[in-house]
């Protein structure tokens, strides 16, 4: 269980109390007979089981398992056929509708490549305030069964999706939360293989 514990403030003391900690026990504690210690020492090492277990065990299966769903989510592209190299083709493709909300309007597009991949930009203006985009964003990617991560701070709110060998960002202008007319700016990079 000290093993356990030291873990955190030093991975080194963890390893040497892992090897160590029972001579160390033995020799610094006040035991009857052997039998006792063994008894003592059992209990510790079923109460370090169960803290691995609940604090770095479950957490860790669950990093694994949300982001594994997350790189197997489609790509939010949708891809043009006519488009003979996406390289050097100016076109952009359609933008997934889960990202396009009623009454919006698309203000501009741009399109760039580098040696990471190919980027695309949407820049559309909606009519509700900040809360009722947010929370419409929220919803379509609930019911899209997306994985969305949400980022805030004073200035902005970030949804962030990632599919396969694609990223796609939604920011929200939040500076003024009560303006209508939001601005969302759409960040879709379709990564190289």
């Amino acid at each position: 269980m000290l093993a356990l514990i030291s873990f955190f403030f030093s991975p080194f003391a963890a390893l040497y109390l892992l090897f160590k900690g029972n001579e160390i026990a033995w020799l610094e504690g006040d035991y009857s007979t052997h039998e006792d210690f063994r008894r003592i020492e059992r209990v510790w090492a079923i109460c370090g089981a169960f803290v691995f277990f609940i604090f770095i065990f479950i957490p860790g299966v669950n990093v694994i398992i949300k982001t594994n769903r997350m790189l197997n989510q489609p790509s939010m592209l949708q891809t043009n056929p006519n488009t003979k190299d996406n390289k050097a083709s100016s076109q952009i493709p359609q933008l997934d509708s889960a990202f396009i909300l009623p009454n919006s309007e698309l203000i501009s597009t741009n399109y760039s490549s580098d040696t990471n991949g190919i980027k695309y930009e949407y820049l559309y203006k909606t009519a509700g305030t900040v809360e009722q985009t947010k929370q419409a964003y929220k919803n379509i990617f609930s019911e899209k069964s997306l994985n969305a991560i949400e980022l805030n701070d004073a200035m902005s709110t970030v949804f962030m999706i990632a599919g396969n060998n694609s990223i796609t960002t939604v920011t929200l202008n939040t500076a003024m939360p009560n303006q209508t007319n939001v601005q969302i700016n759409i960040l879709s990079m379709n990564l190289k293989k």
